[in-house]
Parts: C-alpha cells; structure tokens; sequence
C-alpha cells in the first residue's frame, strides 16, 4: 500500500496540486522519501497544500483500512511565519517540531554527529541483552547470539557513517563480556585473542565480524549502490556534489567538492572500489581511454607516452577510438604524426584489436571485477578488507 501512495503523491505533483521540493537549481523535484513505513513529504509551506496533502492521506487510510498516527507525525518549517505554521499545523494535525531531531536513529540538521546517537545506540544493545541468560547458554549459543543479534544493531547506522573508534571499543567490549562471561559480574579469563575470534571460521576464527572492517565494507555497498542503481537519492548527491555529470565522475573526478558526513564518507570508499571494479566496454560514453580501468593491463603503464598525442586527437573517452554501430562497431586505425611513436601506436592499435566490442549499442557497465554476477556484496568487501594480503586496499 505504500507504494500507491507513493503514486498518488506523485501523481499530485504531476497535476499541479502539490510541488514538491527542488533541492539545487538543476535538480529534479523531489516530493516524497520512503523507508518501509515511513514517509517524508516534502511541501510548500502553504494552507492549499497542506489541504491537498491532508486529502490525500485521508484517502490512503481510506483505500488501505490503515490509520496514519498524526500524534507521532512532526512538521519541520523553514523561513515561515509562525502563523501560517499554526494553521497548517491543524490541518494537518502534525505537532511543529525543530531541527535538529532525529529520524529512524539518526540525526538531521546536523553537520556533526554528537554523543548523544551513539550513547543511544549503546543503550540498545543492553536493552536487548538484559533479559538474555548467558549463564545457562554454551559458548557456542553465546556466539551465535552475538551474531545474530548484537552484530545487526548497528548495521543501518553503520551503512552511512564511520563509527568513532571509542564507541566501537564499547561494543567491542560489550560482546567479549558476554562471550566469556555471559551476564555475570564476576570476571572470567577470555580464552582467545579478540582478533581470533573475528577471523572467519574457514581461517580457524569463530566467525563475529569485526566491527570496523565491517563498517568499511558497508560505507562501500553505499558507494557501489550510488554506481549501479537508479535510487532518488542518487539523483539528488548527482545534483548537489557532481554538478549533474554523470554519476562515474565520482570515481574519475579527483577534485569532488567536501560536503555533508554521509558525502564524505562515500568519496573515502572510492579508492576501494576503483581497485576491486571493471568496466564492461558498452557504448564507450561513460569510460575514460586512459584513465579507467577496462584494458587488460594498466593502460597507462604501456602506452602513456603517447596519451598526450591521441588525446589531441581522438579524445579521452572510449567512444571517441570506436567507430561504427551494432555489427560494424570497431576500433578506429590510429595513427599519429610523430614517426617516434609509430611502433608503440601499432602495438596498442593490436591490442586494442584483440578486445571484441559488444554488438549492442548498450551502456558501460561497471562490474566487481571477483564477483560472480559482477555486483558487489559486503560479504566480498569484508573479506577483502579482512585479508591481510591486502592491507592495503582500505578506505582514504
């Protein structure tokens, strides 16, 4: 039911009866936010609005027998007279609340998390401990418990932002109490290092995820989401940070702009996913030539030398070496007018010719380049932070 109202909204929007909002000047109108059932209107602060919006509701609990609670409702205005807030607040039947607040446990209007929403969610976890009885739980109960459970508290929050190492520490200490000595005061040796207990049970380990790898591989499921999938939300980071270029600027574009934590926390999980990603040669429109990583080998390490010469010429993007379409598609004969870098053209222009193009005039498709259906999943991210070997793969 909530995505008719969704269409009904969006139909208002579309007849004129509702505006929506319009974030940056060259972004879309965005009317409406959901999370399963929750839902942000975002309105113009007048009565014939909140008059069609009230109408609207009144027909969704109408169509879906279901009833909207107006008491846990709130209504945030900006650079709006406290009168005209008043009366559309009654329309409505909203209380009028101020930013900052917070929604679904996290903060808005603010530019710095404060304590107090991680205090918040520490509170969680020993609300959901206090009726557990670890005395009577093997160890093997207790892990699963904590995984189970315990590990999936934070998940939502830690998808977006970097938890502070303190609070992490807090956690941390949290679940090795309850490992070792369940819900008892008296304290018991801890049998194993914690770093073994989070190595994965195929290395030895008993399998609980540690908690900042863990939150590394989440902030990077946000960015590869904000690659791979067409999500409002996309629109407006496109609108606000990548002065509406296409969406891969934020892996080519080495200047991006500082802005809110959850931006800033995407652009720190791009090194990771330029190293474990491939493009998938399409129509050549969204990849860089030199830049980017589709050739078989570093582009840039063979054929540097003469970027500056075909760039001049060709162009920095993919579609700019190809030539023809569907069955014709193919790369151009290159040439230069340097006889110096005659050799090395010839020897790029074979391997060029070695890699098919698609028949298809489809779009570039960036893909994990270790990953089965090409999608990036935490559980690649984890492992891969997790492995020593690549100690070196982390976010900036």
């Amino acid at each position: 039911m909530a995505d008719s109202l969704s269409r009904t909204i969006g139909k208002a929007v579309n007849d004129g009866l509702l505006k929506g909002s319009k974030p940056t000047s060259i972004s879309q109108v965005v009317s409406h936010q959901q999370f399963v059932d929750d839902t942000i209107l975002l309105l113009l602060a007048s009565v014939i609005e909140a008059k069609a919006t009230k109408a609207i509701l009144q027909l969704y609990e109408s169509a879906s027998g279901q009833e909207i609670n107006y008491d846990k409702s709130s209504i945030f205005f900006f650079n709006t007279p406290e009168e005209r807030q008043l009366k559309i607040a009654k329309i409505l039947g909203c209380n009028i609340s101020a930013l900052p607040a917070t929604y679904l446990g996290l903060p808005l209007g603010t530019k710095k998390f404060s304590s107090k929403v991680w205090d918040e969610l520490l509170e969680r976890f020993q609300k959901k401990m206090a009726g557990w009885k670890g005395a009577i739980l093997s160890s093997a109960g207790k892990c699963l418990l904590i995984k189970s459970t315990l590990q999936n508290l934070p998940i939502y929050i830690m998808s977006l932002f970097k938890i502070p190492s303190s609070f992490r520490e807090k956690i941390e200490r949290i679940q090795k109490k309850f490992l070792w000595q369940g819900m008892e005061e008296k304290f018991k040796f801890h049998l194993v290092a914690w770093d073994k207990v989070c190595t994965p049970k195929s290395m030895g380990g008993l399998g609980i995820k540690d908690i900042e790898k863990m939150n590394e591989a989440l902030i990077v499921k946000m960015g590869w989401r904000m690659l791979s999938e067409k999500q409002p939300w996309i629109d407006l980071i496109k609108a606000k940070y990548l002065n509406q270029q296409t969406v891969y600027s934020f892996l080519q574009d080495e200047h991006l702009p500082y802005g809110s934590i959850f931006w800033n926390n995407l652009v720190k999980s791009r090194n990771f996913i330029k190293q474990g990603s491939k493009w998938k040669v399409g129509d050549g429109w969204d990849i860089n030539f030199w830049e980017d990583n589709w050739f078989n080998g570093n582009l840039m390490d063979s054929f540097g030398i003469v970027k500056n010469s075909l760039v001049n010429k060709y162009g920095i993007k993919i579609k700019d070496y190809i030539e023809g379409n569907g069955n014709r598609k193919k790369w151009k004969k290159l040439s230069v007018e340097r006889d110096d870098l005659v050799q090395i053209i010839s020897s790029l222009q074979v391997q060029l010719d070695l890699i098919p193009l698609s028949q298809l005039d489809t779009k570039d498709e960036l893909v994990w380049h270790n990953s089965i259906d090409g999608d990036y999943s935490v559980k690649i991210g984890y492992n891969t932070f997790f492995d020593s070997s690549q100690s070196e793969v982390q976010l900036e």
